[in-house]
């Protein structure tokens, strides 16, 4: 279940990095953990 979540997090954020290119991968990040909590 662990690498799953880990792929579809990585999913998420190569989407959201595609959608919104401006934002640094630490902003990236947080939305990311904020999304997925």
């Amino acid at each position: 279940m662990g690498g799953w979540m880990r792929i579809e997090m990585k999913r998420a954020l190569i989407k959201h990095n595609y959608e919104r290119p401006r934002l640094s991968q630490r902003e990236l990040a947080v939305a990311t953990a904020m999304k997925a909590a």
